[in-house]
């Protein structure tokens, strides 16, 4: 089987290499704190704990009062361990309390709208799921 060499790779060769598009390399401080999806596979893998019972799934509500907890082994907590060391910039939302040291932290409230940082037009929303019907 030979290479391609049609129109397309000739194209490439003469544009050269085209930044953004063949060089995708991590932005600088992109970890764990800056995206969801790690947290979710945490969760999928069965590191958490809801009151003391497995969760796995990623869209699990939980309630006031309602205490999240790492797996006791010891994988789990270097993973968590890792998140920790890797955010300590940031802030926790005043619907949590967290204890570093037990891996514990504690749903005091609901979440409030302005806590979410993202910025959604509820009514947007509304009407989008309103025409799938």
């Amino acid at each position: 089987m030979s290479r391609y060499r049609g129109p397309r790779f000739k194209k490439i060769r003469r544009l050269g290499a085209l930044p953004g598009l063949t060089s995708k390399r991590p932005r600088a401080g992109s970890d764990l704190r800056n995206q969801s999806r790690p947290g979710r596979q945490l969760v999928n893998h069965r590191h958490i704990l809801v009151n003391g019972c497995t969760v796995d799934i990623q869209s699990y509500r939980c309630k006031p009062r309602d205490i999240i907890s790492a797996r006791d082994e010891q994988k789990s907590r270097t993973l968590i361990q890792n998140y920790l060391d890797s955010s300590t910039n940031e802030e926790l939302p005043k619907h949590l309390t967290f204890h570093t040291l037990q891996y514990k932290g504690l749903v005091n409230q609901i979440i409030d709208r302005k806590w979410v940082g993202l910025k959604i037009n509820e009514l947007l929303v509304v009407e989008y799921y309103s025409r799938q019907t």
